[in-house]
């Protein structure tokens, strides 16, 4: 997708604000807010995009594509992950809020677009971070996944991995690491406690910057080169 490089000149000082559609124009607004779309998606903030997601396609008749009133459940499965009051019949989910999954079907059709050219709009975005005056407590991109992980957001693989290594790299016990997994939805001790103790048997080091650049869960311009050079002042 090629992104209108003025409005995202313009956007910029719009980037990280939740209901972002209240501060835009109304010149080319969904334009705009497909900007901001994509950009949260880049950063895995998923739940940001997902209300920008649903605002779009409640709004603009251009995203109110057509889908299927039913699913199957492996697909519904990759796009969301709660089934609870769902109707499920022969392996098929029926849909009861069209407008929140033609959301999350957009979402998951501009991963895979964005997942095949992060280093173009690691460009595109290049400014839009917010920079860091004042540190404190733990670098952003941790402080992001545990802010998640309070919020019992299902986080992704990579951020579970990058806080246990993180965590491990700094010195704390695997009890104490095993707590910050406990807000979870989908917690197990069992399985947190196996990974945490392969990735000290392991020794697995921390992922550089330029990683969690690549890995969409960097959050701010820090000026380090690997988190674990980030120390509070």
């Amino acid at each position: 997708m090629d992104l209108d490089r003025n409005l995202v000149d313009q956007e910029k000082n719009n980037a990280n604000l939740d209901k972002v559609w209240n501060r835009l124009p109304e010149d080319q607004k969904s334009n705009r807010l497909i900007i901001h779309l994509v950009y949260n998606i880049y950063m895995n903030r998923i739940d940001r995009a997902l209300d920008i997601a649903t605002y779009l396609v409640r709004t603009d008749e251009n995203y109110k594509f057509p889908i299927p009133d039913r699913i199957h459940i492996a697909e519904y499965l990759k796009m969301a992950t709660n089934l609870i009051s769902k109707k499920i019949i022969d392996g098929y989910v029926y849909l009861d809020n069209i407008d929140d999954f033609r959301a999350r079907i957009l979402i998951d059709k501009l991963r895979t677009e964005i997942d095949k050219n992060r280093e173009y709009y690691r460009e595109i975005f290049k400014d839009w971070l917010p920079k860091v005056s004042i540190r404190s407590g733990y670098p952003p991109c941790i402080e992001n996944i545990i802010r998640r992980i309070s919020s019992k957001e299902n986080i992704g693989h990579y951020e579970r991995l990058v806080l246990g290594m993180y965590m491990i790299n700094i010195g704390k016990s695997i009890e104490e690491i095993i707590e910050l997994y406990r807000p979870l939805p989908n917690f197990n001790e069992k399985k947190t406690r196996y990974h945490l103790e392969h990735i000290k048997d392991k020794n697995y080091k921390m992922y550089s910057c330029e990683k969690i650049r690549q890995l969409g869960l960097c959050v701010a311009d820090c000026k380090i080169s690997n988190p674990l050079r980030w120390k509070a002042l």
